[in-house]
């Protein structure tokens, strides 16, 4: 079984067509059934053919039967992020003739997806959730599994967190033993202001990452962690500032970059809460100097940068606006629209339009962010919103989204 595939795969390799493999070793109808698998091959006819397209068909077999395992140790250097590991493999599967004719296709497939989304290709993503789709009927249920797991991450990178709620949380945990998934559930429940839900799965996943001993996925999840209890006034600010920085020297020891810019950008957060906006500023900006600036992530700290520096008058308008335009630049360029609606936002405060501003939130911003299902930042701009419309004196439609804030959302 394979073996004729095997010889098919690597007689097209070489652009020999039937007629100028089997010449002088077999027929052109025998051939044709030996690649269709749909004939038994004596060895000695497996042997001239092989040596024809100078392969050891043996060896082909033994290639074909480590798929499933390269596929499984390429999606566990993924998950520890180990860098190099990941592009070795990804390098040698993208290079192997055999995944074609075998069992893991599919398999191979999302796992490529997943490869893409962590390197910001959607796109490739994209292309390949659409072809798996149509397969859909045809899917093992770890596939299946799979699947779900790389179309969540590929929703929550769109920013569309209850869709991405709505599939992880179907997959079946006692076909797919991979609980990497709970933390996308936690990061996702947070973002459409689940909190109940968010810390049940941030301590599950954070559970799982000790048992694997998966460090860095270890720091993500307490990070989680930290920003949920941020909601929670029982926790204080300072004692998670202390936490925080004890996390940064463990980072410190690992040379953990990447890491090391989250931690700043939510230590930039608790400042900004604590009005400490110097501070705050001062975090904001070592985050964006440990991130690309062609990233989502950085506009972000871009974006608390500049609010914060708007508190303290360190920066002139003039050099606001060019930070704010330089950033909805880059959104544009990597289509970002969340940051886009955000540094608009912060254009606007810059030149204290407060008219256009507020008129951009309830006409733009705050459209786009609950189609998103992004609830943190919905219920947060709608209080601002309130509060302006009140000062406004504009109280039927001050009433109208007091109702559609607790109704929805809760006060």
């Amino acid at each position: 079984m394979h073996k004729g595939k095997i010889i098919r795969i690597y007689r097209k390799k070489a652009n020999l067509t039937q007629e100028q493999l089997c010449e002088g070793i077999c027929s052109v109808t025998h051939l044709s059934k030996i690649e269709l698998d749909q004939t038994h091959c004596a060895n000695e006819t497996l042997s001239l053919l092989s040596k024809r397209l100078n392969i050891n068909i043996d060896d082909e077999l033994t290639n074909l039967k480590s798929i499933k395992q390269k596929l499984n140790d390429w999606l566990q250097s993924m998950i520890m992020e180990n860098q190099d590991e990941v592009k070795r493999l990804r390098k040698e599967l993208y290079q192997n003739e055999l995944i074609q004719i075998s069992n893991c296709k599919i398999h191979y497939q999302l796992l490529l997806a997943r490869y893409y989304l962590s390197v910001g290709r959607k796109e490739k993503t994209y292309k390949i959730i659409t072809t798996v789709q149509e397969q859909s009927n045809s899917l093992s249920p770890y596939e299946n599994c799979l699947f779900k797991h790389v179309l969540g991450i590929y929703h929550i990178q769109k920013e569309e967190f209850l869709t991405a709620i709505n599939i992880l949380k179907t997959i079946d945990s006692e076909v797919y033993k991979n609980r990497e998934y709970y933390f996308e559930l936690a990061f996702a429940y947070d973002r459409n202001d689940s909190f109940y839900l968010s810390n049940i799965y941030a301590e599950d996943a954070l559970q799982y990452f000790i048992e694997t001993n998966n460090y860095l996925k270890m720091i993500d999840a307490e990070l989680l962690i930290l920003i949920l209890q941020s909601r929670d006034k029982q926790h204080k600010a300072e004692d998670r500032i202390e936490k925080y920085k004890k996390i940064l020297n463990f980072c410190d020891v690992g040379n953990l970059t990447s890491r090391k810019a989250k931690i700043f950008h939510n230590i930039g957060y608790e400042y900004y809460e604590l009005e400490e906006y110097h501070l705050a500023a001062k975090m904001y900006k070592q985050s964006m100097y440990d991130k690309p600036k062609e990233s989502s992530k950085y506009l972000m700290s871009l974006d608390g940068y500049i609010k914060s520096c708007l508190k303290t008058n360190e920066l002139s308008t003039k050099e606001l606006l060019t930070l704010a335009q330089d950033g909805i630049n880059v959104a544009n360029k990597i289509n970002d629209q969340l940051n886009i609606h955000l540094l608009r936002l912060d254009s606007f405060l810059i030149k204290h339009e407060e008219q256009r501003y507020f008129d951009y939130l309830e006409q733009k911003a705050l459209p786009y962010l609950e189609k998103h299902g992004n609830i943190t930042l919905v219920k947060e701009f709608k209080k601002t919103l309130f509060n302006f419309l009140v000062r406004s004196e504009k109280y039927m439609k001050a009433t109208h989204l007091a109702n559609s804030i607790i109704n929805n959302h809760g006060v």
